[in-house]
């Protein structure tokens, strides 16, 4: 058996935390204006493919597309407004993917069940 690390594709993902300049003094909700630039900013990014926060948690997500290499997620990362203000903290991790049913056919359900 080959081991699962050499049959890994990489991907990159980028977890966002509570910067420096979190407000400490109170819960900061997902539609906060200054959370809203975040949003925005990644939205109109064309390296993202999936993201988004945790549920009940002050920390997200973000899945970017197999082509992106670190330089460019690096780049597109230092110039969130947010991690540049210190809000929140980006940090970059090289994903092993092991499993991906993502191009798996799915199963069709009937029709009114």
């Amino acid at each position: 058996h080959q081991s699962l690390a050499h049959e890994a594709r990489t991907q990159f993902v980028i977890v966002h935390t509570q910067g420096p300049n979190w407000p400490t003094d109170r819960k900061v909700p997902h539609d906060d204006p200054e959370v809203m630039k975040h949003v925005d900013y990644w939205s109109s990014q064309s390296i993202v493919e999936l993201g988004g926060p945790f549920e009940g948690r002050q920390e997200n997500l973000m899945v970017l597309k197999r082509e992106t290499t670190l330089e460019e997620a690096e780049k597109v990362s230092a110039a969130d407004p947010t991690v540049k203000s210190g809000l929140i903290k980006a940090d970059i991790r090289r994903w092993l993917l092991f499993i991906d049913n993502s191009k798996a056919p799915t199963k069709k359900k009937p029709h009114g069940k």
